[in-house]
């Protein structure tokens, strides 16, 4: 072999490992992403935000239900095999956990993903029954007695959980923890949800990064806009508006999609 050849033949090769590389990059970035077909999947929103406010308020609380509900439906409702809305007096810790369990001992379900619009403080969501801790969640989720095989089951189905509750941030790692690939929660009270809520999840309806779905309302400019008017407020009227910071914090795997199972 001359030195031409000898010089053709290092350059194929570099180029063939380098086509190689690349092959694996895909391969290793595809692990643990299992295709879930629409008829695997399962939409749990659970809403309830109106029976424990002041009478005043309770009106806006009902319109905010009630589009929560319908704005989930129709922009996702096609991209799931179920739809499950527990609402008003079902919108329960039990009744959540429940309907989660029972999901998971169904064959045919491989993913279950979760929209959470009740109101929230530091480490607890008020259900319909009242205030529960996240300790208290995790124990109605997978409560002492369970077995092993049907808790694993569970924690492998669960995935995407959007909560609109105020101070999710301070939930998130509970949710984590008991399954959920990805969960996305607030730093304070929320109140970004009209400009946040359909782009997140025309997003995820598209097939997006569930985490992608943000971007356009969880930078500082859009933060800004939304949440500065309602913090001066709350300063001046000392309530808890004060509190207000809508930014989101995730816990998870950020690869998550629709129509993947992105646990490794």
């Amino acid at each position: 072999m001359n030195a031409q050849e000898m010089k053709m033949e290092v350059g194929f090769l570099t180029k063939t490992l380098g086509a190689l590389g690349v092959l694996a990059s895909l391969l290793s970035a595809n692990v643990g992403q299992a295709t879930v077909e629409k008829s695997g999947r399962v939409l749990v929103v659970v809403s309830e935000l109106d029976s424990r406010v002041a009478p005043e308020l309770r009106g806006l609380y009902q319109i905010i239900e009630q589009l929560t509900q319908v704005t989930a439906g129709v922009t996702l409702g096609s991209e799931y095999a179920q739809v499950r809305v527990l609402k008003n007096s079902q919108a329960t810790l039990a009744n959540y956990a429940a309907t989660l369990r029972a999901l998971a001992r169904n064959p045919s379900v491989q993913a279950i993903d979760t929209i959470l619009s009740v109101h929230g403080s530091t480490g607890s969501l008020l259900f319909a029954e009242g205030s529960q801790s996240m300790g208290a969640l995790e124990r109605a989720v997978l409560p002492a007695g369970m077995p092993t095989a049907e808790r694993a089951t569970l924690r492998r189905k669960l995935r995407i959980m959007y909560n609109l509750s105020c101070f999710g941030q301070s939930h998130n790692r509970t949710f984590f923890d008991i399954g959920y690939d990805i969960v996305a929660g607030s730093k304070g009270v929320n109140a970004n949800a009209e400009v946040e809520f359909v782009p997140v999840l025309t997003n995820i309806r598209l097939g997006g990064r569930f985490v992608d779905g943000f971007a356009p309302s969880n930078n500082d400019v859009a933060l800004s806009v939304a949440d500065a008017p309602l913090r001066l407020a709350g300063n001046l009227a000392q309530n808890a508006l004060r509190f207000t910071d809508s930014k989101k914090v995730f816990t998870g795997f950020a690869a998550t999609r629709i129509n993947t199972d992105a646990r490794p």
